[in-house]
This record gives C-alpha cells, structure tokens and sequence, in this order.
C-alpha cells in the first residue's frame, strides 16, 4: 500500500516549509499527488521527497525557479549538464562582482589620506627555501603559517642556520578577489638541498622601497593602502622589478600599535 504524506510530514521530509510546498505547488514545481476538494487537504507520495529536497537544494544555491522547472523536467544526464553550466556561469558573475568591488576598494584605499613614510635601502642577496601556492583571502593566513613550518623543519633537517625571519612574496596582484599565488620564502645560511616542492632560490639584491606597519595595519583590507602608496612610490624609482612581499622578522608584537612586519618591493636603482 503507498504511503501519502501530508503537508507538515511532506515539510519534515523534504526539508522545505510548508509555505514553501505552497509555493513550489502554485508554480507547477511540486504538485501534490493528490488534492481533496472538499477539504484541500494535499497528499504526496514518498518519491516526491526526493523531488522536495532536489528543489530545495537548487535554491539555496540561488537557482532561479525557472530554471529549475527545466532541471526537473529534463532528463537526469540532461538536467546534470544543465545544473553545471548554470553553476559555471554564477560562479563567473559572482567573481566578476567581487573583482569589481575589490577593484573599487583598491581605488578608495589609493585615494585616502596618506600617513606612511616609504623608506629605501640597499639589501644584500640572500638564500632562499620557498614553497609557492594558491590561496584565497580565508585560507592565506594558515597556508602561510603551514608553509613556513614546513621549510623551517626541511632547513633544520639540512643543518643550515635559520633565523626567526620569512617573507610572503605576492606573484598575483594585491587584493583582486581571485585566488592569489603567493610565495613563502626562509632565509637560511649554509648547504640544503631541494626536495619535492621545496626550491631553493638566490633573491638578488639591490634597491628595496619599505614601509613598517604596526600588527593593527597588517590585516585585510587595512593593508591595502599600504600597498597602493608603496608602489606609488616604486613608480618614482623606475618602478618595481620584483614582486611585492611582506617582510615578518620577529615575534607577533602583543601591543596591536606596535611593528609586526614590513611591506617591500624591490624597485630599480635611483
């Protein structure tokens, strides 16, 4: 004998709400299999709350009820190419959208008032264990503490002398809204070897342009204009020749006011 479900058992099943299967009825989406005129009591059958939940998946990603009368009506290899290119295509506009906005973050953080005092100095060339990855704004801080854990116990198995200092070289753009690619480096002394993703690299010295920032400023987005006046002032040395790093050389201060780190960029001769 088939099971009917009533509304509030079909609500519990599906996950969806009762004003929602009201809804979803009156577009056509999730007919009840049986309705009694003389009471409107509505009747579905237990195939029907797979239906319910398929539904209400869709929405929550943000699927448009139109499209997803397609999905249902389709065939399941059909409406499976038809779930991923919509999925491809909102994946797309909501990075477009998040570009734009960081874009116009960016900008507003280049116009404000301006209380950094870029230095320059000359820097030595130095050896270098680096791991490279791709990282986004969430997964950035804990990528780069694994990663300096990870060459620091590769160079203390090597014997080589390693200080308290690393450095995060940015090779994608600052604050674009896409995944970035980032480089950990260590600075060691003495003979290692490369092993798997760990290279090891001479980072040539010369001119480098800095600005010391407190704990407080070495966060997003209070990092950015720090950014935007340290490449302005690149730009007045001939521009940068390297990519843009943040420079820790000691222990995380424990007054927010005081220095953490540095923001360089290695910049042609004056």
């Amino acid at each position: 004998m088939e099971e009917w479900l009533g509304t509030g058992a079909m609500a519990r099943r599906s996950g969806l709400s009762i004003k929602a299967l009201r809804l979803y009825h009156a577009k056509g989406l999730l007919v009840p299999a049986r309705v009694e005129e003389a009471t409107g009591y509505r009747g579905y059958t237990s195939d029907q709350v797979e239906i319910g939940r398929t539904i209400g998946l869709l929405r929550r990603a943000g699927m448009p009820l139109e499209q997803i009368s397609g999905v249902l009506d389709a065939d399941p290899l059909v409406a499976r190419e038809q779930v991923l290119s919509w999925l491809t295509d909102r994946t797309q506009q909501d990075q477009q959208r998040i570009e734009s906005l960081h874009r116009y973050a960016v900008l507003d953080a280049a116009r404000s008032p301006v209380h950094y005092r870029a230095r320059t100095r000359q820097v030595r060339e130095r050896v270098v264990a680096s791991l490279r990855a791709e990282v986004s704004a969430q997964t950035r801080p804990e990528k780069i503490m694994s990663t300096v854990a990870q060459l620091r116990e590769h160079l203390q198995g090597c014997g080589v002398d390693v200080g308290p200092e690393y450095w995060v070289c940015y090779l994608d753009p600052v604050a674009t809204g896409a995944p970035a690619r980032i480089e950990t480096c260590v600075p060691y002394t003495g003979a290692a070897r490369p092993t798997g993703t760990i290279m090891l690299r001479a980072e040539p010295g010369g001119t480098e342009i800095y600005i010391p920032i407190s704990a407080d400023e070495c966060r997003y987005p209070q990092i950015l204009p720090v950014y935007a006046h340290l490449y302005r002032q690149a730009r007045c040395h001939g521009g940068p020749v390297g990519p843009a790093r943040e420079i820790y050389s000691g222990p995380w201060p424990s007054d927010p006011k005081q220095i953490a780190a540095e923001v360089a960029v290695p910049a042609a001769p004056a």
